[in-house]
């Protein structure tokens, strides 16, 4: 009998092996090493003030999906 974590392993299982399948691995190396708005995050840690680590969720096991049509980029500049 399987659990309701275990459902949620079994398709987050398939989620990534769809997403794997879709763009090679190689791709991803290169879209991430081309990228220029990455920021240090030792030197944020390490900054004057308080420092924050947040999460934006688009859904919970428990209460399901958020926001279905959440941009986790402007959500982020918002929490910032």
């Amino acid at each position: 009998m399987s659990t309701f974590l275990d459902d949620i392993l079994a398709a987050k299982r398939e989620e990534v092996r769809r997403a794997a399948a879709a763009v090679p691995l190689e791709t991803l190396r290169r879209r991430a090493e081309e990228r220029r708005d990455r920021r240090s995050f030792s030197a944020a840690l390490g900054a004057e003030g308080v420092r924050i680590i947040a999460e934006i969720k688009r859904a919970s096991p428990s209460k399901g999906v958020f926001k279905p049509d959440l941009d986790p980029a402007a959500m982020a500049r918002a929490y910032e």
